[in-house]
């Protein structure tokens, strides 16, 4: 495996969780501004620690492939670093989009949402929610690889991620990555007139929750 996929993966971890650190900073200060701020921000709170276990856990693992490939562990499964990679691909552009939609809420310039917009995001939760179940299919999808991680040949990492619950998990993230695609094409004039900016690709996937 080219050691180049390894360095993008660790490089693409490093990215996310300083992402996801600053969402969950940004939701525990909506939730002291804001006492009677919704449920549904403290459930995403908790999704977002998850979601920093499950890189951690990616990172170290990603660090220490490149060590167990040269020796004797069995290490190099270079299937499982492209599936890796690929998931982080469909994670990243979610949890910034997730991000950029708090700093509109927490900004006071020119591309910071209008009052409206800040009463419906929040209390409104439709868009919360969408993120929500967004990031349920990622994590379900960095889980399922990272139990692949753990298995001790390459042929029982194969099986278990040919199983048909494994593929159904793996295929609704992959439904995810494909909503993202053009997402700032989508999204880009959102600071102008206070639409969501979740696009209306991600919303059409809450018939699937």
């Amino acid at each position: 495996m080219d050691p180049a996929s390894i360095v993008g993966i660790v490089s693409s971890v490093v990215g996310i969780a300083d992402v996801v650190t600053r969402s969950i900073r940004s939701l525990n200060s909506l939730k002291t501004k804001y006492r009677d701020t919704p449920l549904i921000v403290s459930t995403l709170i908790g999704q977002l620690f998850t979601t920093q276990v499950a890189l951690q856990q990616l990172s170290s693992w990603a660090e220490d492939y490149p060590r167990k490939s040269a020796g004797s562990e069995g290490g190099r499964y270079p299937e499982l670093v492209a599936q890796v990679g690929s998931a982080l691909d469909c994670f990243g552009p979610l949890v910034v989009s997730l991000q950029r939609d708090l700093d509109q809420f927490e900004g006071s310039n020119k591309t910071s949402m209008s009052f409206t917009r800040r009463m419906s995001f929040l209390w409104n939760e439709r868009d919360l929610n969408d993120y929500l179940g967004l990031l349920d299919r990622q994590v379900n999808a960095l889980t399922l690889l990272l139990q692949a991680i753990q298995c001790k040949t390459q042929d029982q990492q194969r099986e278990l991620l040919a199983e048909k619950e494994s593929q159904t998990v793996l295929r609704r993230a992959r439904d995810c990555r494909s909503s993202l695609v053009g997402f700032d094409e989508i999204t880009g004039n959102d600071g102008n007139d206070g639409t969501s900016i979740v696009s209306e690709e991600l919303i059409k996937l809450r018939k699937d929750h």
